[in-house]
């Protein structure tokens, strides 16, 4: 059947050829019975794309990394005429990576799938139909129908989040609270001091207006302290692109996000002001942001943001499949903020928009309980920004976030950047800076407990992809 199609259309135009040549009527009359079967198969296949109908539905719109959700799908053929052949094209969580469903659908039937659909990466994915091939019974149109063409279809939406472990084993004496401490700005005016607060001065936000206690005085009254008294927790996430590339850069991403969430959940628990600060992040998060005054309630925003977050690169988008193109964004594809402003992309101006902002940490005057660096690169330029940041008595602890084991080798490139974070493992150790090296699929948690059994629990014991 492969040169089917070929010879047909070939025979067509042979009998065109001849009836020309010779004048003969019987060339002629073979010719336009081919081409009026083949017209007549290119309208039973546009009447087909136009009449079937379809209901697709997620399981569930929200689920969590390596949780599968269910689609289903469902087909009608309510006409009097069977469907021609249909190959069904299914986009999937998973990048590079599509589902092919065919049958045929006779009159006045249906026809159901129950799809098992894996979640391997947490994102914001769409789903489901995206391409139709109606095939003729005699193979001889394939109608190619985007289901993009027609005006009420929508994909479903899938928003898959990383995964959250709590950090049982967790050993940060600079994160246990002090008694000594106290928030100076309330999260309830009802229940905060009259005397924090004084008359208002034109340039005031309205963030900082005490509302009730204006109104028991007739007069717009401010807040004296904006800002908590007790040093805050900063945590500073890279979503800069990683130095990996392929899968190993999305497995790599996928475990910074894990690692984040854990954190950001474990600080709020522990009732910790949080300061989150994002590198190359397009979103809400862009600059300083002040957390924890809600404890939990706080979280549900942040969760979200790394569930959907896309690392800054070079322009690289998706299609209806999820797969890298290097055209405009298409309707169909893995959803992305826009990037605010030029992000740098070579691996030296990344580790240099990372080692820069440590720098700006070490000097600065807002007091710090302790600074969370959050990264996927393994450059060695991390190792004097961090010491230097201890030098100013600035208590820091950094996660390196990289690719399972099987993954860190499958390159050359994969190959350096392994003996790269080698090295950079040994570099922390000599200087007892504390560090965690997580893995994809292995979890902070794990990699705490195995340092905790292995090394002191001042300086644990660093552990590189190698």
């Amino acid at each position: 059947m492969k040169y089917w199609r070929p010879a047909y259309y070939g025979l067509m135009a042979f009998w065109l050829l001849a009836g020309l040549g010779s004048g003969q009527r019987a060339f002629f009359v073979l010719f336009f019975s081919q081409a009026l079967l083949a017209l007549a198969a290119l309208a039973m296949n546009v009447w087909a794309s136009y009449t079937f109908r379809f209901q697709q539905t997620l399981s569930s719109s929200q689920t969590i990394h390596g949780q599968p959700v269910h689609l289903l799908l469902h087909i009608y053929n309510e006409n009097i005429l069977p469907y021609p052949l249909m190959k069904i094209r299914i986009a999937t969580p998973i990048r590079n990576e599509h589902r092919d469903l065919q049958f045929n659908l006779a009159a006045g039937s249906q026809v159901d799938f129950d799809l098992v659909l894996d979640c391997p990466y947490r994102g914001d994915y769409r789903v489901g139909m995206t391409i139709i091939d109606f095939i003729d019974i005699f193979n001889l149109v394939r109608l190619p129908f985007n289901m993009a063409r027609l005006p009420y279809y929508r994909m479903p939406e899938l928003l898959v989040y990383p995964r959250l472990e709590h950090l049982h084993r967790i050993r940060m004496h600079l994160l246990e609270r002090s008694a000594s401490f106290r928030h100076h700005e309330a999260t309830d005016d009802a229940t905060e001091p009259f005397s924090t607060v004084r008359s208002y001065r034109p340039g005031d936000t309205r963030k900082m207006i005490h509302w009730k206690a204006s109104c028991r005085q007739q007069t717009l009254l401010t807040r004296q302290f904006e800002l908590s008294a007790e040093p805050s927790v900063r945590l500073v996430i890279d979503f800069q692109a990683p130095p990996w590339t392929g899968e190993a850069a999305w497995q790599a991403e996928d475990a910074l996000c894990e690692s984040a969430a854990a954190l950001i959940h474990q600080v709020l628990l522990l009732g910790l002001p949080l300061r989150l600060t994002c590198l190359g992040s397009p979103g809400p998060f862009t600059s300083d942001n002040l957390l924890g005054s809600r404890g939990l309630k706080d979280f549900q925003q942040i969760y979200r943001f790394l569930a959907a977050v896309q690392f800054s690169r070079p322009s690289v988008n998706k299609t209806a499949d999820n797969k890298p193109t290097d055209n405009k964004p298409a309707d169909n594809k893995q959803r992305e903020y826009k990037t605010a402003g030029n992000q740098p992309t070579g691996p030296d101006q990344q580790a240099s928009l990372l080692t820069s902002q440590l720098a700006d940490l070490a000097t600065e005057t807002t007091e710090s309980r302790a600074i969370l660096v959050l990264t996927t690169q393994v450059d060695l330029a991390l190792v004097p920004a961090l010491n230097q940041l201890r030098r100013h008595k600035r208590p820091a602890m950094i996660v390196v976030a990289g690719p399972s084991p099987d993954l860190a080798t499958v390159s050359d490139l994969h190959l350096q950047l392994a003996r790269q974070a080698a090295e950079l493992q040994r570099q922390l150790n000599e200087l007892q800076l504390p560090a965690w090296f997580v893995r994809y699929g292995e979890g902070l948690d794990a990699e705490m407990l195995r340092q905790q059994s292995v090394g002191s629990e001042a300086a644990p014991v660093n552990r590189g992809h190698s």
